[in-house]
């Protein structure tokens, strides 16, 4: 069965395609863009987000959870703790998740079927109205092909109208996939 690495879903979306739409953030993009809105997005695997808004009075119990010790306690500046991303990005057990009670630390991406993504998308249809549907973004939306194109087709249904958006940097085969069954 497909699945694909969503970071963000976002209903009530207004501002990616016609009417109101249910926005899918897929997870992978060849590109690192400056001014990439986004960044969360690009690679292909789990990231780890930092919020220093919220970290804020804890006994900093993530850098002793670190198995890779890339989290450093801090005495000054923004947040209490500092990262080498070298090494967090490249730990699948991110552990220092669980001592975080302030939700300073949190993961980007959930891996999602394509019956996962419908149950989603059928829940929101009620608010699209005549002009709304789905937008399949990222990252980039077309990148990953099997999951996209099989959530494309499946949503192909009356009443459900897809979209996309796309850096353009995919292969013939995808780009055909999605744009011969859907708005893309």
């Amino acid at each position: 069965m497909a699945k694909g690495l969503i970071f963000d879903i976002q209903g009530y979306s207004v501002h990616d395609g016609p009417g109101t739409r249910t926005l899918i953030f897929l997870s992978g993009c060849p590109l690192r863009c400056a001014w990439c809105a986004n960044p969360e997005g690009q690679k292909i695997r789990h990231s780890l987000m930092y919020k220093p808004q919220l970290c804020t009075g804890c006994p900093r119990r993530c850098a002793d959870a670190c198995p890779a010790h890339a989290i450093i306690p801090r005495s000054e500046g923004e947040g209490l703790v500092k990262f080498d991303r070298r090494l967090c990005d490249t730990c699948d057990s991110m552990e220092c998740l669980k001592s975080c009670y302030t939700r300073a630390l949190q993961r980007s991406g959930r891996w999602y079927t394509v019956d996962e993504v419908m149950a989603v998308l059928n829940r929101d249809r009620d608010y699209w109205g005549p002009e709304g549907g789905v937008t399949l973004s990222g990252g980039n939306g077309s990148l990953p092909r099997r999951c996209s194109s099989a959530a494309v087709n499946r949503s192909s249904a009356p009443v459900l109208r897809a979209a996309g958006t796309s850096c353009g940097l995919c292969s013939k085969k995808s780009r055909s996939t999605c744009s011969g069954s859907s708005s893309m």
